[in-house]
């Protein structure tokens, strides 16, 4: 029977599944102009990517930090602590990584080359920045109504 700890536990072992794929996009990326599929992307442009080799491991970077915070926050949501004043601390940080890649991707796309699935998935993660910024502020205000529980007799 499905049930909320096996959510949780396929939920980590997604985000490791995301690690290894930052990893591996980490490691092929300088290799992608013989192996990527589609010409008209800023991967098969030799020029272009080396140009934005560093924007591109800057977002890895962001990425792999959220992912980081994602598995001490499942971490914490397995051992039933959810509202705690540190999973607030690692939302706010999983949010400002994905904001991170936002700005890293929009001035990519104004210095470098604007191309759609640039701007796609810098909007995608502005959206995430948000969405995450709402999340964390309901979490934080339900920490606070818990402690005021927790305190009173």
């Amino acid at each position: 029977m499905w049930n909320q700890r096996r959510s949780v536990v396929l939920s980590i072992v997604c985000t490791w599944v995301a690690v290894a794929a930052v990893i591996c996009f980490a490691i092929f990326l300088p290799s992608a102009p013989k192996w990527f599929p589609y010409p008209e992307s800023i991967l098969t442009n030799a020029a272009l990517l080396t140009r934005a080799l560093p924007a591109f491991y800057g977002c890895c970077a962001a990425v792999m930090v959220s992912l980081v915070f994602l598995l001490a926050l499942l971490h914490d949501i397995r051992r039933e602590k959810v509202f705690t004043t540190s999973n607030v601390m690692r939302l706010r940080v999983i949010a400002w990584c994905s904001f991170a890649v936002f700005a890293i991707l929009i001035l990519t796309a104004f210095f470098e080359v604007v191309t759609p699935a640039l701007l796609t998935i810098a909007l995608a993660a502005g959206f995430f920045f948000l969405l995450l910024r709402v999340i964390k502020n309901v979490i934080e205000a339900a920490r606070l109504l818990k402690e005021e529980q927790d305190l009173t007799i």
